[in-house]
């Protein structure tokens, strides 16, 4: 009889124990864990592009005509103001293209005189009833003609004096100045140097070779115009990188460029200017292809408008830089990296629910991976508590 007292209390005294520890073990895990409530969020991703810095808006400054570089002011990655002079060019044949446009415009100055001097005429004498309409219509025709030859033989003569300066206004000679004439042809006879100016403020970037240059056998294959550098006409000599901005050109894979959209924001950073993140947008996205090593690429450009005046001081054409664009998804169920584990049995991707209180670790699939965050495929549902600091037991 004392026996079974004794082995009841027992068994009743392991029970109290364990429901005890139970409790205290609940307690714990109510304590030290973490809990959340599983919900959708978008999600984001970030795609890098590298690649160099460049002007966002150029001009270029071409040769007027064929010559010789005489003098070159200027050191090409430096800042040139709008009217500096850039080249002095010896040309020859601009002397001899300004004296054709010259003479021309003199010729179209006098045939119009006289064909304004013919309709006025035949205007009188078509009053008196002295010629036809014809006549009249004839003059008329060939006083307006004269007209539009004027314009034009005004606007080649003025093309070719921005590279001459004359005491004379040249525009209101007509063929009685002879001496004004004379003088004028004898002056640019000797002025064969052509004074380039710079069309604006800006960087003085090397000109880019293009197919025109090389048809043109143009020797100068570095692209660097220098002193005794032949050149041609319509050759550009530089271009001058106006600093309202920046671009930068990448190329985006076959995968990541369906991720791409005109206008996505975009930061852009460098080794070369660690404190300084320039801000942006995805500008311009190419519709095809191109091959690079054999894999189809598609050029992307990338400005950024609006330069501080700290980046105009450290920020230089040329430097290299990536720009990182941050891609918004669809909502998805993403945890801290924290509240996933591997299963040491069975190597299964684990994450630990909360129900009713207790503990209850559940398989999941996996997507997506950032720094502190991963997608949950499948295993968990909008509205579950999880644990978020796993810890093993």
């Amino acid at each position: 009889m004392i026996k079974l007292v004794t082995g009841i209390v027992t068994i009743s005294l392991l029970s109290l124990i364990s429901a005890c520890k139970e409790k205290a073990q609940q307690a714990n895990n109510s304590t030290s864990s973490q809990i959340m409530i599983v919900e959708m969020k978008p999600v984001y991703k970030t795609l890098y592009f590298s690649g160099t810095l460049s002007p966002n808006k150029q001009v270029s400054v071409v040769s007027p005509n064929d010559g010789v570089v005489l003098k070159k002011n200027f050191q090409y990655g430096e800042q040139v103001q709008k009217g500096q002079l850039l080249f002095v060019i010896e040309s020859s044949k601009q002397a001899s293209q300004f004296q054709t446009a010259f003479s021309s415009y003199l010729k179209a100055k006098e045939q119009l005189n006289n064909d304004y001097g013919t309709f006025q005429s035949t205007q009188n004498l078509y009053d008196k009833g002295l010629v036809s309409r014809d006549d009249l219509t004839q003059a008329k025709s060939s006083y307006y003609l004269s007209q539009l030859s004027l314009l034009q033989a005004q606007s080649q003569l003025k093309d070719s004096l921005k590279y001459y300066q004359f005491n004379t206004d040249v525009f209101s000679l007509s063929i009685e100045d002879i001496k004004a004439i004379s003088n004028t042809i004898a002056k640019s006879l000797k002025a064969e140097e052509l004074h380039i100016t710079s069309p604006a403020t800006g960087i003085a970037l090397l000109p880019v070779q293009n197919s025109q240059d090389n048809n043109q056998g143009n020797s100068n294959t570095n692209n660097t115009i220098m002193s005794g550098v032949q050149v041609k006409d319509s050759q550009v000599l530089v271009t001058i990188g106006l600093m309202q901005g920046l671009a930068m050109h990448s190329e985006a894979n076959e995968i990541d460029i369906n991720e791409l959209s005109k206008g996505l924001s975009v930061s852009v950073t460098s080794v070369a200017f660690p404190d300084i993140t320039l801000q942006g947008y995805l500008a311009d996205i190419a519709a095809q292809a191109t091959n690079s090593g054999n894999l189809p690429v598609f050029s992307i450009r990338i400005v950024m408008p609006i330069l501080s005046q700290q980046a105009k001081q450290v920020v230089k054409i040329g430097m290299s830089a990536k720009a990182a664009i941050k891609i918004k998804e669809q909502p998805q169920i993403a945890v801290p990296i924290s509240a996933v584990f591997i299963d040491p049995k069975t190597s299964a991707t684990m994450v630990t629910k909360v129900v009713q209180g207790k503990h209850q670790n559940v398989n999941v699939t996996t997507g997506e991976t950032s720094l502190n965050s991963v997608v949950i495929l499948s295993g968990l549902n909008p509205g579950d508590e999880i644990v978020t600091n796993h810890q093993s037991e």
